[in-house]
């Protein structure tokens, strides 16, 4: 069993555990609209073009919005989940995917359930401590998502340990340090400063430049 499978089967748990109403990190999404959004991506991909497709965005959300509360029941939800965590059907492209193309999503998508009533209310849930194997494939991934999220960063940025070990950086005359665990790097990263639990450390003018930059 590949990472994303063993975390695919963790999130649908975590739904589970949370309901079709809960609160989620994503804005105007309740689990049931994280749970259809996480279905329509494996199973009709075509459908959430909008996550990459500016001009479809409309379009995906509607149909994310539809097809969560047609399953907001706890039966209907059960079922969505279920779908979820079986895998994509015989015909999906999504069944040629693996971890490079599902853990990242996974891990990012498990924690805005996780953390969805945070920080206006105390975390429901414990930081999770991954397998070494699994948190070095979720960390290749970081370190693309990174370079993403950080090339306008021209003061630099390194991504550190809790410990202070530097495992990625962009280079710059006054680089900003963003300390944390793997999860929470790839959290920030991911434009979910909100709920991420690191710490920003550099000059003054380079730290008030980067969280502004990065407020959410």
């Amino acid at each position: 069993m590949r990472w994303y499978e063993v975390e695919r089967a963790a999130l649908a748990d975590t739904l589970l555990e949370l309901g079709p109403d809960a609160p989620t990190v994503c804005e105007g999404w309740r689990t049931r609209h994280l749970a259809a959004h996480l279905y329509l991506r494996q199973n009709h991909p075509t459908k959430t073009l909008g996550a990459f497709l500016p001009p479809f965005a409309a379009s995906t959300e509607r149909t994310v919005q539809s097809v969560g509360d047609e399953h907001g029941s706890a039966a209907g939800y059960a079922r969505l989940v279920a779908d979820f965590v079986a895998g994509p059907g015989r015909w999906s492209p999504m069944r040629l995917a693996g971890d490079s193309a599902n853990l990242a999503e996974y891990v990012i998508h498990h924690e805005d359930a996780r953390r969805g009533t945070w920080p206006d209310a105390p975390r429901p849930f414990p930081h999770r401590r991954l397998p070494p194997s699994m948190e070095a494939a979720l960390r290749r991934r970081a370190g693309f998502m990174a370079r993403m999220a950080y090339r306008r960063d021209a003061d630099g940025v390194v991504l550190c340990d809790p410990d202070g070990t530097p495992w990625w950086r962009r280079r710059g005359p006054a680089p900003v340090m963003v300390t944390g665990p793997t999860i929470d790097l790839l959290l920030h990263a991911s434009g979910r400063a909100r709920v991420a639990d690191v710490e920003v450390a550099g000059t003054t003018a380079a730290r008030d430049r980067f969280l502004a930059r990065h407020a959410h």
